[in-house]
């Protein structure tokens, strides 16, 4: 699990951002041993399984200093009431976005200088804002590696 909070203050814009983002990651690893390849039969080495995924929301919420200053000082040095409770602020509509990342990654090893892996995934973005659109993307990869070694 991951929480991370964050508040900043431009001050070339006077701008202060609050940024808060949560999320939970999962990751399982699983080996099958002597695992027999159906066209290769006479193969017996060890097959990789490996499934992955995350779960992340970010939201940013941006205020305008200088606006929100101006309205509390607008009546003057005078009147001025020390209960921060009557003033109000004025937020801009939140931002940030969700996105659930999901992968699954079964490997072979043939040789202790071959392996081959198989690897899909899934990313998808869903924003907060309307900004931008909701965005779905499957990648597929085909891995081989061979190991040179030389003593």
């Amino acid at each position: 699990y991951e929480y991370s909070e964050l508040t900043s203050l431009a001050l070339s814009n006077s701008n202060v951002t609050e940024r808060t983002s949560k999320g939970l990651t999962l990751s399982i690893t699983y080996t099958i041993r002597n695992f027999r390849m159906p066209f290769f039969r006479n193969l017996t080495n060890n097959l990789d399984i490996t499934l992955n995924g995350n779960y992340i929301e970010d939201t940013e919420q941006r205020f305008l200093l200088d606006s929100d200053l101006d309205r509390a000082l607008s009546d003057g040095h005078q009147s001025i009431v020390r209960d921060p409770s009557i003033y109000s602020i004025s937020p801009r509509p939140p931002s940030g976005q969700t996105r659930i990342n999901a992968s699954s990654v079964i490997g072979y090893r043939f040789t202790n200088t071959l392996q081959a892996n198989f690897e899909y995934s899934l990313s998808r973005i869903i924003p907060k804002s309307t900004r931008s659109f909701e965005r779905t993307i499957h990648d597929i990869r085909f891995n081989i590696r061979i190991n040179i070694r030389s003593t």
